[in-house]
């Protein structure tokens, strides 16, 4: 019995240190301070873990899409690197849900969300601002109605 123990712990444990190559880290408070927590694979509604609208600093392994609203809906970007402060990227406490990025979500949010956004801030020919922190390895940005 005991030794079926240790190895169900021995199997969760491997578990663990290979999905935490591919997670990201989200903190309350910019310059990763206060309360955080680490998340490894997609959260359609932080409600649920008392981080709706909470995230000001993120560090990500890979690309994750985050998104304005529940179910990977609304104003949603594609975020790569250390961010100490969300917001240079407007998306301070706007965080709703998130999820590692797959391939297409670049082509999926720039076409589908490029011309609401120009709708209703007024442009028309010009391509949406794009901020990069130094400390990041990329950060892309699309814009949408919520």
């Amino acid at each position: 019995m005991k030794l079926r123990h240790c190895l169900l712990g021995l199997s969760l444990a491997t578990l663990t240190v290979t999905q935490a190559g591919a997670g990201i880290k989200v903190y309350v408070d910019k310059n990763y301070g206060g309360a955080s927590i680490q998340i490894d694979s997609a959260v359609p509604d932080l409600r649920k873990l008392d981080f709706d609208d909470r995230i000001s600093s993120l560090q990500a392994d890979e690309k994750w899409l985050v998104c304005s609203a529940p179910k990977f809906k609304g104003d949603c970007r594609e975020v790569e690197g250390a961010l100490v402060n969300l917001r240079a990227e407007g998306l301070n406490e706007r965080i709703s849900s998130l999820r590692p990025a797959k391939k297409g979500d670049e082509k999926h949010h720039k076409n589908k969300d490029k011309g609401e956004m120009e709708k209703s801030e007024g442009k028309t020919d010009k391509a949406p601002p794009s901020a990069t922190p130094a400390s990041a390895k990329s950060t892309e940005w699309w814009g949408g109605a919520v």
